[in-house]
């Protein structure tokens, strides 16, 4: 990472790829729905990534995706790819935190994990770029 990348920048996507790998774990011993969540964790770990270096600090998973959508997507420096997986990673946090019945099944946390790993690293590199 950047040298010139700030601590609290450079920590958040430490714990995205935290995240990732428990969601890898996770999913290896078939824990599809604590997949899901670490996955979607490190979908908010990453955009709070990208707020450290703004005056932004939303905690809440409904305020980080409006700041990611406000502040990147509408402005063009992300894709709407991006605004997808941010949205569908936000459906399942709800679900998986909020719905006692939820299982999340092989599929659903494989998808979710893909796309996880897909935006970290893609906002990873917009990081080391324009630090």
């Amino acid at each position: 990472m950047a040298d010139n990348m700030s601590s609290v920048t450079q920590y958040r996507i430490m714990r995205a790829k935290e995240q990732l790998q428990a969601a890898e774990l996770l999913a290896q011993a078939a824990g599809y729905p604590s997949c899901v969540y670490f996955s979607c964790m490190a979908v908010f770990h990453a955009v709070r990534a990208l707020d450290a270096r703004e005056t932004f600090r939303g905690w809440e998973y409904e305020q980080v995706l409006e700041y990611f959508e406000r502040g990147y997507i509408e402005t063009g420096m992300f894709d709407d790819q991006m605004r997808q997986v941010i949205r569908r990673a936000a459906a399942l946090y709800e679900r998986e935190e909020y719905d006692d019945f939820y299982t999340a099944a092989p599929e659903e946390a494989a998808e979710i994990q893909n796309l996880a790993e897909m935006f970290v690293s893609t906002v990873e590199e917009h990081l080391r770029h324009s630090s």
